[in-house]
């Protein structure tokens, strides 16, 4: 009961009151109390299980929606090699676009060196 009412940052008799009130409300006991502790009785073996399931299904959720409503906009300016903006990034950003359509990108092209510190360009695109 220590760890738990750690965990969930409440007072030891609260945990226990709550552990309580649910074995009352669903007529089960979920802990047996032992010499070193608590242990899961069978019941409550199964409702661990039952609610560990709930909170992966709670995350896979919260994931899949995180972020979901926010829309990109803006100009980003991009540079890169001359032979990479004229070669490669056509198909690249006619998908992006196809995806983030109030979004400009600005290439600029060529084999100076920009500063990113600077905020000559947002992102910087080089082999070496």
């Amino acid at each position: 009961m220590s760890a738990a009412s750690r965990a969930i940052q409440v007072q030891r008799p609260t945990v226990g009151r709550r552990v309580e009130a649910l074995e009352h409300r669903i007529g089960a006991k979920q802990l047996t109390k032992t010499p070193t502790g608590f242990v899961l009785t069978e019941a409550g073996a199964a409702v661990l299980s039952a609610v560990e399931r709930i909170e992966q299904e709670a995350l896979s959720v919260e994931r899949m929606i995180a972020g979901s409503d926010i829309k990109l906009e803006g100009a980003i300016r991009l540079a890169t090699v001359d032979t990479v903006a004229s070669e490669m990034l056509g198909p690249i950003l006619a998908q992006f676009f196809a995806a983030h359509a109030d979004v400009r990108i600005e290439v600029i092209a060529g084999s100076s060196v920009v500063s990113l510190s600077k905020r000559e360009a947002d992102v910087a695109l080089r082999f070496v």
